[in-house]
């Protein structure tokens, strides 16, 4: 359960940093479709067909991130099912003490994690 928990908050952060990748590898793709676009209006076709070629790597490397992106999300819906599942199953036995403790633990650093988000 514990681990569980700690994987979410991993997933989470992981799912952070491919959003903040897609942002910035779109922002470089209007950036250099406006370079081709420039390019080729002043009649520099070698130099907007570089340009179009670079757009190509940076649409793979767009493609690959989201799908990454994409699987992390699965992920995390299955790591959210497992918790549901175990909640589920404990919410008919208490907890002890030392699980008690264990599961404050882990919200606090989730909630830490959370709060170091926002501040990012």
């Amino acid at each position: 359960y514990i681990s569980l928990h700690r994987q979410k908050a991993k997933l989470h952060d992981k799912a952070h940093h491919k959003r903040e990748e897609l942002l910035a590898i779109a922002k470089n793709i209007r950036e250099w479709e406006a370079r081709a676009t420039r390019a080729k209006q002043a009649g520099a076709e070698n130099l907007s067909n570089k340009a179009k070629t670079h757009l190509k790597k940076l649409m793979a490397q767009g493609q690959q991130i989201w799908s990454e992106l994409d699987e992390t999300g699965c992920e995390l819906k299955e790591i959210q099912k497992q918790i549901r599942d175990i909640s589920t199953q404990s919410s008919t036995t208490p907890l002890s003490p030392e699980e008690e403790w264990q599961k404050f633990q882990i919200e606090d650093e989730i909630n830490q994690i959370r709060q170091k988000r926002k501040l990012d």
